[in-house]
């Protein structure tokens, strides 16, 4: 089995699935002028995903496609991976990726992708995943800090804003939607509340930070540890910076490491 995007024109592209017996072509799909045709066969961008009725697709971080199927009538609806084998012009390593996603802007190009099983992609993969693990998910306190004012301190936050951030509650949690490749997260503090929707590991997107400014911010996932990273786009005090999530039995750890001093911070579970 195998899945073919082929632009067409400028806005416009082919979608083919090709089995063993037959092959299926969705001709000249444009996503900002959608037919009679497209609006019945429910064909539609969401949350950088391609859908055709319930099924949806959608490139991973690995550069693999994922089809899966979206029904409350399923409760563990299978999921098919696809390796990419086709890429006409040098731009193909994005461009597929760009037509599932609807930005359909640049050079003619065609782009195929394979089944693939799970234990090969397993290997491929190296320890990454575009789905948060289960643990994730919740309401977590902060119960305790360490060497965490030490950790500001080296990173130049002067002491107004180091005590102002000490002395915070912090609460965060991990939202499932109805995509499982998709999260919501929320970081609630007794100084600022910020909320991140249809957050895709590996996918990188701008938010509000805590400091009020625009963040550049990316959500990854490597061998069970999730990592948040901000990128200020803005000018203030805030800096680049990642954090690393990971468990302690059941406590959700957040450590973070400037100039070789690292803080950690420690979040029971509540709900």
């Amino acid at each position: 089995m195998s899945i073919c995007f082929k632009r067409t024109k400028e806005n416009s592209f082919d979608f083919t699935i090709t089995m063993k017996d037959r092959e299926q072509t969705v001709a000249n799909i444009n996503l900002k002028n959608r037919t009679e045709l497209q609006l019945q066969k429910k064909i539609a961008v969401r949350n950088g995903a391609f859908y055709v009725g319930r099924q949806s697709f959608h490139i991973d971080q690995e550069d693999f496609l994922i089809v899966g199927v979206n029904s409350s009538k399923i409760s563990n609806p299978p999921v098919l991976v696809f390796k990419r084998s086709i890429a006409v012009n040098p731009a193909g390593a994005a461009s597929s990726a760009a037509v599932v996603a609807a930005a359909a802007a640049t050079a003619s190009n065609t782009a195929t992708h394979n089944a693939v099983s799970p234990a090969t992609r397993q290997r491929n993969t190296r320890g990454t995943s575009d789905v948060l693990p289960d643990k994730f998910y919740g309401n977590f306190e902060l119960d305790r800090s360490e060497n965490f004012d030490e950790y500001l301190t080296a990173k130049g936050y002067g002491w107004f804003t180091r005590k102002l951030v000490t002395f915070a509650t912090f609460k965060k949690i991990f939202s499932r939607t109805a995509n499982k490749h998709l999260f919501d997260y929320s970081n609630l503090t007794s100084k600022k509340d910020v909320f991140y929707k249809n957050v895709g590991l590996g996918k990188k997107f701008e938010g509000e930070g805590l400091d009020s400014t625009k963040h550049e911010i990316l959500f990854t996932l490597k061998d069970g540890k999730l990592f948040e990273h901000h990128k200020p786009l803005e000018e203030g005090e805030a800096k680049e910076e990642t954090y690393e999530y990971s468990f302690d039995g059941d406590i959700l750890l957040q450590k973070m490491s400037f100039n070789g001093v690292e803080g950690r911070r420690y979040y029971k579970k509540t709900a």
